[in-house]
């Protein structure tokens, strides 16, 4: 692989969609984990030059909805406690959406996989954790 090669895979859309998984990744690790700087900063960045990489592409408005509706069946996930099946439901909706979002150039379906699946699993976990600390805050004074 030469120079202009390993460039241009930088700016793929799978290369941006991994980014934005490491990104996500990563942010979620300082929410789990919260006092340590360098997830989050480098989360961030990830998160950016995965959005920046994927603006360059003509983005499918279809694959933009389902991968909004995949976000919003991990969010009913955590609210409804429906032990998976909305979580499943939302790795689908991630799946499917990731998998067309570039219209010119497909996301290769292993990327697709490799990314929807965990972060639909880290989602769900993550907000559902989130909504029984809610659930669960003390009610005492002290």
């Amino acid at each position: 692989m030469n120079h202009y090669e390993s460039v241009m895979f930088a700016f793929s859309p799978d290369a941006s969609l991994a980014l934005l998984a490491l990104g996500l990744a990563a942010i979620s690790l300082e929410f789990v984990r919260p006092g340590w700087v360098l997830p989050a900063v480098g989360g961030c960045l990830c998160v950016v030059f995965g959005i920046h990489s994927l603006a360059r592409y003509p983005l499918s408005p279809t694959s933009l909805c389902l991968i909004a509706a995949g976000f919003l069946l991990c969010g009913l996930e955590a609210r409804l406690q429906t032990k998976g099946l909305l979580g499943l439901a939302a790795a689908a909706a991630l799946f499917m959406g990731t998998l067309r979002l570039v219209r010119d150039r497909p996301v290769h379906a292993l990327t697709a996989l490799a990314t929807s699946l965990p972060l639909a699993a880290l989602l769900s976990i993550l907000l559902t954790l989130a909504w029984r600390a809610r659930r669960n805050k003390r009610t005492t004074i002290f």
